[in-house]
C-alpha cells in the first residue's frame, strides 16, 4: 500500500510539473496587452505565456507562412480571409469557450464577412483610426478651433500650419489609403491599381510636413507633448491623454476606418487546449474590462460594462455613438495587383523619397 501511495504521489507531482512547464505562445501586436492580465493568468493556471510581437499584418502573415508555430494569434479582421483560405487556422470548438455567451453579436455580424459563420475567430478588441490633437498647441498653430476634417492632413495649405509643433502619420498603408480614398469619394476595395497609384501624389505633397511615418514612436511623442497633430489609433491617443497631455481624439466628418481584432488558433498550434483556456480567460467580462481600462480600446463583451467606470463606458471615442458608427468603414482584403500598387507608393511615402 505504501508503494501505491508513493507511486500516486510521484505521478501527481510529475503531472503538476508538466503543467507548470507548459508555455503558450501568444503572437500579438506590440503594446496590445495589459501585462498584469498575463501575470494573473499564469498565477491562476500555471501556464506561462511567451509573447513574441509583430508591428503589422504583413509581418504576421510572413512569419505564419514560414511555418513558425504559435498557439494564439491576434489578426485584424481583414487578415482573416487569407489565413482561413490558406488553411492556417483551425475552426473553434465553442463548447470550450463558455464565455462566448457574453459576446456582442452585432459586432460579430460585422466580422462575419471576413469569417463566415464566425467559425474561426473569437473576439479580442476593436477600435478606430482618427485624428489626435494636442489641443492648445494645435489651436495656437492653426489660429483657432480646428475643423473636424481630413482637410487637416490632405490639404497642404492646412497641414503646413502645424509643422512647427509636429505632425505624424501612421505606418499603416491599408488604413491610411482607405481613409484617403474615402475622403476623395472613392472606395479602396473597388479602386483600380492605377487609381491607388494616383493617391501617391497626395501623399507626396503631405510628406514634407510630417516628422515621420511610424506607428510606435508617435505614442511616446504625443505623451510628451512633442506632437500636436497625428493620425492615430484611438487607444494610443487616449493613452497619451492619460499620461497628462491635453490630447483629444475625433473621427473626422468624412468618416474613417474601424478595425475588429480577433483571437485565433493556428492549425499547427502546439498547445490548442492551452489556447482555449487562454482565449476563454480573455473573454471573461472582468478581464475584457481590464483590457479596455489598460489599453483604451473597446471590447466585444456585453457584460464588461459592469466592471468599467462611467467615464469609459460613456466615452464616445472608445464606444462611438450611432451617428459616428455609420461613418466608419471596415478594411477589406485587396487583390495582388492592388497590393502591389499600394506597396509602391507607400514605400516612397514612409521613406520620404
Amino acid at each position: 500500500m505504501r508503494y501505491v501511495i508513493t507511486a500516486v504521489f510521484i505521478f501527481l507531482c510529475c503531472m503538476q510539473a508538466q503543467a507548470q512547464d507548459k508555455t503558450l505562445r501568444f503572437y500579438n501586436w506590440n503594446d496590445y496587452m495589459v501585462p498584469e492580465v498575463l501575470a494573473d493568468f499564469t498565477k491562476e493556471t500555471g501556464i506561462k505565456v511567451e509573447t513574441p510581437i509583430y508591428v503589422g499584418m504583413e509581418e504576421m502573415m510572413k512569419v505564419v507562412r514560414s511555418g513558425e508555430a504559435f498557439d494564439v494569434l491576434v489578426p485584424s479582421h481583414f487578415g482573416l480571409p487569407p489565413l482561413i483560405d490558406e488553411g492556417y487556422l483551425q475552426p473553434l470548438d465553442r463548447t470550450k469557450l463558455p464565455n462566448w455567451a457574453y459576446t456582442d453579436q452585432q459586432l460579430m455580424v460585422k466580422l462575419a464577412p471576413f469569417d463566415p459563420q464566425n467559425l474561426y475567430a473569437a473576439p479580442y478588441l476593436w477600435g478606430t483610426v482618427g485624428i489626435a490633437i494636442n489641443k492648445p498647441q494645435a489651436e495656437a498653430a492653426f489660429g483657432g478651433p480646428l475643423p473636424e476634417s481630413w482637410d487637416l492632413f490632405f490639404n497642404p495649405k492646412l497641414v503646413s500650419r502645424f509643422t512647427g509643433c509636429g505632425v505624424s502619420a501612421l505606418d499603416a498603408a491599408n488604413e491610411t489609403l482607405t481613409i484617403l480614398l474615402n475622403y476623395k469619394g472613392l472606395d479602396m476595395k473597388r479602386s483600380s491599381p492605377r487609381r491607388i497609384e494616383q493617391m501617391g501624389a497626395i501623399l507626396d505633397a503631405l510628406r514634407p510636413n510630417l516628422r515621420y511615418v511610424d506607428d510606435e514612436r508617435y505614442l511616446v511623442d504625443l505623451s510628451q507633448g512633442k506632437l500636436c497633430l497625428a493620425i492615430a489609433w484611438v487607444g494610443e491617443a487616449l493613452q497619451a491623454r492619460e499620461a497628462g497631455q491635453p490630447v483629444e481624439f475625433f473621427i473626422p466628418r468624412e468618416g474613417s476606418v474601424m478595425f475588429l481584432d480577433t483571437l485565433v488558433i493556428p492549425a499547427n498550434a502546439p498547445n490548442p487546449e492551452l489556447a482555449y483556456r487562454f482565449i476563454n480567460y480573455l473573454m471573461r467580462p472582468e478581464i475584457a474590462a481590464r483590457l479596455t481600462e489598460g489599453l483604451f480600446f473597446a471590447n466585444y463583451n456585453l457584460e464588461a460594462a459592469k466592471f468599467l467606470g462611467p467615464a469609459l463606458v460613456n466615452n464616445h471615442s472608445i464606444y462611438p455613438d450611432t451617428a459616428t458608427m455609420l461613418r466608419l468603414h471596415t478594411l477589406e482584403p485587396l487583390s495582388e495587383t492592388q497590393e502591389a500598387a499600394r506597396d509602391h507608393i507607400w514605400t516612397r511615402f514612409v521613406e520620404g523619397k
